[in-house]
């Protein structure tokens, strides 16, 4: 098998369920100085203006605000065609002191569903940074009934990827959720939300000194 046809197999086969759990694993620290900042921010999950980030104080994470309830996916009920789907692309510029990259060593993605027997929700979630090729897609679910907050890891070193060094380049997050109704009843609403009150998105950060 070829290296790329492995990668797509092994990107296809990362399908999450919910866990219990809703802190991140410790993560080492980063260089001093580390700073994190919106771009751009595009998508119905996240209107301009509304999403925020802050860096942890040791440099080895930021986490990802949605500061609207815009990020909520729904089916059934009074909803709209256009609600069973939302999506959010951010372009962040990670800055830090010469001689250091990064790469994403880690996603711990949060948020809360409210789910009808026979209904499913799905997060699809990937980052690159800009002019370098797209990460497999990493997609988790979770099928009703569900009522409760969720938190799906992201978590495969293999696919690990530093920036260049030297380069300033955006890293950009996609996210987008879904909810499926199925053989849900049609006259009760089923929803999936991304972190608008159950714990924002944390990206830990695998640093590297540059040659």
């Amino acid at each position: 098998m070829r290296n790329t046809e492995r990668i797509a197999a092994l990107a296809a086969a990362i399908v999450a369920v919910p866990v219990l759990t809703s802190s991140p694993a410790p993560a080492a620290p980063g260089p001093d100085g580390v700073t994190v900042t919106v771009r751009s921010e595009n998508g119905s999950g996240c209107p301009a203006g509304t999403t925020t980030v802050a860096v942890a104080d040791d440099g080895g994470a930021f986490t990802v605000t949605f500061g609207s309830t815009a990020f909520t996916a729904r089916a059934g009920g009074g909803s709209a065609p256009t609600d069973l789907r939302k999506n959010c692309q951010l372009a962040l510029r990670v800055g830090a002191p010469a001689g250091y990259t990064y790469g994403i060593k880690r996603v711990d993605h949060h948020g809360s569903a409210n789910l009808e027997k026979g209904a499913s929700g799905q997060l699809k979630s990937t980052y690159y940074f800009s002019g370098l090729p797209m990460r497999p897609s990493y997609t988790s679910s979770v099928k009703g009934p569900y009522s409760g907050g969720w938190h799906f890891v992201e978590n495969d070193i293999r696919l690990e990827t530093y920036k260049p060094c030297g380069e300033e380049l955006n890293l950009n997050l996609n996210q987008e959720i879904r909810v499926t109704l199925g053989d849900a009843d049609p006259a009760k609403v089923s929803s999936l939300s991304v972190g608008v009150s159950d714990g924002s998105p944390t990206y830990t950060l695998a640093w590297k000194t540059c040659p």
